[in-house]
């Protein structure tokens, strides 16, 4: 984990080490977030990418619970502030949900939105970086990456799994 230092009138000095946090010796990262948040006044946005990694586990669970007291304890302050914004985006439609729909879930309730699948682009786009990085890598058509895409849900993560299984499956 990693905190930008941000810069407000000057330099803002924090009570922890920056390096430091979430581990033994440091703050949490629920104590950092607090800190940062009433030195700065600002809005901030947690981002999340495949947010759905986080229920695999125990620590992930109650990461987001702590996640989500953060939230809640940055947001109800009194006065002018700035707010606690968590984003988390997910390639398994059906695990996000879950976290936003379930009574017992940490983020019971919040916004799920939808967001358009990745494409024909987006293949375009992996296959031009494959080749980029090993020209004599064996790739599908662009035709045939895009159903094999499909094939597998949309799911970026698998379609880059596959490619990579292809690589290093002998005579492909």
């Amino acid at each position: 984990m990693h905190l930008v230092r941000a810069k407000v009138a000057g330099k803002l000095r924090l009570n922890f080490d920056t390096a430091k946090v979430g581990a033994g010796d440091g703050a949490s990262l629920s104590e950092a977030l607090l800190e940062v948040s009433k030195k700065t006044g600002r809005d901030i946005v947690f981002i999340v990418d495949e947010v759905q990694e986080m229920m695999r586990d125990g620590k992930g669970i109650l990461l987001m619970q702590e996640l989500k007291a953060t939230r809640d304890e940055i947001n109800s302050q009194q006065g002018d502030h700035g707010y606690f914004v968590f984003v988390g985006n997910g390639s398994n439609r059906s695990l996000v949900h879950e976290m936003t729909a379930q009574r017992k879930a940490a983020f019971y309730g919040a916004k799920s939105e939808r967001f358009p699948p990745l494409g024909k682009d987006y293949v375009r786009y992996v296959l031009t970086a494959a080749r980029r990085e090993n020209a004599v890598a064996v790739l599908p058509g662009e035709s045939a990456a895009y159903k094999g895409f499909r094939v597998l849900g949309m799911r970026p993560g698998l379609f880059e799994e596959a490619l990579g299984t292809l690589q290093r499956t002998p005579g492909a």
